[in-house]
């Protein structure tokens, strides 16, 4: 019943979703932070995983920039040495638990580096200038990655912009994989 109900939700989430994704990019300083980059870190954990992945994937392919995703559990066995005060740091926190897992993380990385950049599920409002995205979702658990990583997605176009660079057109990539 809860996912049934999500899927009702779905499309207004996503609507509401975007329109607060593009105030937040027009008003803080994330874009100029991350296009001045050459590397970044995106993190998240459990269904939104594959949001950071995919978040971290787009960085590369329309910006040029060395991104990685990981998920905060393997974050904190090495990795987390990678956080520095020149490497910006997107975290993605998901509803529920999982979430405040994700928070531990954010302290942790806020200190090897500077202050990560958040997109939170559970945050109410927009944090306009600030460094959290808070989109208060009515979402079940596992539709929260498709509301989830379409700020990071635009915030790779507008980063691809900035670095005057095409994101429609990304350097070396075809829509056609030939194989044998």
């Amino acid at each position: 019943m809860e996912l049934a109900a999500g899927l009702e939700r779905l499309p207004d989430e996503l609507a509401r979703s975007i329109e607060r994704a593009e105030r937040w990019l027009a008003s803080a300083a994330i874009v100029e932070e991350f296009a001045a980059a050459d590397r970044a870190l995106v993190v998240s954990r459990g269904y939104n995983l594959a949001t950071a992945l995919e978040i971290a994937l787009k960085l590369k392919e329309t910006c040029g920039l060395f991104a990685e995703g990981y998920s905060t559990a393997d974050l904190q066995h090495g990795p987390v040495a990678l956080a520095a005060p020149e490497v910006p740091s997107l975290a993605i926190r998901p509803p529920g638990d999982m979430g405040a897992r994700v928070g531990d993380v954010v302290v942790r990385l806020a200190t090897g580096g500077r202050a990560p950049w958040s997109i939170d599920a559970g945050a109410a409002g927009v944090a306009t200038g600030g460094r959290v995205l808070g989109l208060a979702l009515d979402l079940p658990d596992t539709l929260s990655p498709a509301a989830l990583v379409l700020p990071g997605q635009l915030l790779a176009e507008a980063v691809a912009r900035r670095r005057g660079l095409d994101p429609n057109a990304p350097r070396g990539l075809t829509k056609i994989t030939v194989t044998s």
